[in-house]
């Protein structure tokens, strides 16, 4: 364990290793001593098929020497998980609360793909500690406590010093805190984690927003910005733009293979390696151009993929039958005279077969399913107040 201090603050940091099975009682021990309400985890139980940390906490009730730490509830997002519990000491009268932060997305000795959500988690540990009115020191712990662990801790350092003083001196803050526990921050890449969540929090829009003020929000974004002749809703595309990740062909090795490269309809539109579906056949044939994407609190909830080339139609069926989708959403025409797209009747003949009529009932049936969700947002947004173009007043053609 180590007591580190924050950004021209006293203590604001307890540092240490996840627990071990024998010293779960210390932790609770030293939770209570500290009286600490916020603990920090950037790291799972079991990563890569090893042990990392001990399950410290209790589904329901655990007991530890004189203490009595009970589960109160759980809330599951895409990249990390708030759980809170009761603490109470026998013989000591009241309770206390601690809330436990697990940032569950960040890989050992890697960092996290966007910065943003790992921000967003620091600054609800923040503002949860304003509502409790409690300064207390965070604790942090990965597996080591060293590599995640001081990130975090780098991190939160660098950004009270950009908002105070409007200047960031990152090597500075890390040598500083390596006088006072060895080896914070273990790897380069961890290190540049540091910069992007920077210029990502000061550069990037943090656009997220109470539901009832959207309506408000996005007619303010519809307005024209008189200096830079665009409105807010280009304004914060072209930051978008800036802040995307830049296509690095080392991360799409398999996708580059000489096997594989007639699989890929867009020679720069390559899924990475670390976030591809893998078929359930034997190399080479395991590849096909296709990634997994977050919906709102569920990890991998979609597939998105290129429209099958005529080479990859198999390929396209066994994706289906590996991740067990049942619903597939096509965005592109259909045609079987398309002559821009030559695989558009190969897929059609394999996918539909050569009886159109289960595809036309299928896109009727589609047809007036999208029909009532425009006739339903649209009475939504008009009941709200919100304007729009004269051309989004036009009558619908579902294209399908």
């Amino acid at each position: 364990m180590t007591i580190a201090k924050g950004y021209k603050k006293g203590t604001r940091y307890i540092c240490t290793q996840g627990p071990l099975d024998k010293t779960v009682s210390d932790f609770w021990r030293m939770i209570w001593q500290e009286d600490v309400n916020v603990v920090s985890m950037t790291a799972n139980i079991i990563e890569h098929g090893k042990k990392k940390c001990e399950k410290y906490w209790p589904d329901k009730v655990l007991k530890v020497a004189d203490l009595i730490i009970t589960f109160q509830n759980e809330m599951v997002f895409i990249d990390y998980t708030i759980r809170n519990f009761k603490i109470v000491k026998m013989g000591v009268s009241g309770h206390r609360v601690v809330r436990q932060y697990q940032y569950t997305a960040w890989p050992d000795h890697g960092v996290p793909t966007y910065p943003l959500a790992l921000i967003e988690m620091m600054q609800n540990m923040k503002d949860f500690q304003k509502e409790q009115q409690k300064a207390s020191p965070w604790v942090l712990h990965c597996s080591a406590g060293v590599g995640r662990s001081g990130t975090v801790m780098v991190l939160d350092s660098a950004l009270e010093m950009s908002l105070a003083e409007g200047k960031v001196d990152v090597l500075g803050i890390l040598y500083k805190m390596r006088q006072q526990r060895v080896n914070l921050i273990e790897t380069v890449e961890q290190y540049i984690f540091v910069y992007r969540a920077l210029v990502e929090y000061h550069f990037g829009d943090i656009s997220c927003k109470p539901a009832n003020e959207m309506v408000l929000y996005f007619n303010k974004l519809r307005q024209l910005d008189a200096d830079k002749k665009k409105t807010g809703l280009e304004i914060q595309f072209e930051k978008l733009r800036q802040l995307e990740t830049p296509f690095f062909q080392q991360k799409c090795l398999t996708a580059l293979t000489p096997n594989n490269k007639n699989k890929n309809r867009d020679p720069y539109i390559l899924p990475p390696d670390d976030g591809r579906p893998v078929l359930k056949t034997s190399p080479p044939s395991n590849y096909i151009n296709a990634v997994y994407a977050y919906d709102y609190g569920v990890q991998n909830r979609f597939v998105v993929t290129q429209y099958p080339l005529p080479n990859t139609v198999p390929d396209f069926w066994q994706l289906l039958w590996d991740t067990g989708s049942s619903t597939i959403v096509v965005l592109n025409e259909i045609n079987n005279k398309d002559e821009l797209n030559p695989s558009a009747i190969w897929f059609i003949v394999s996918y539909w077969g050569l009886n159109d009529s289960f595809r036309n009932c299928l896109l009727n049936a589609t047809r007036c399913l999208m029909q009532d969700i425009w006739n339903l947002l649209w009475y939504s947004v008009s009941e709200k107040g919100m304007i729009f173009p004269d051309v989004c007043k036009k009558e619908v053609t579902w294209n399908l």
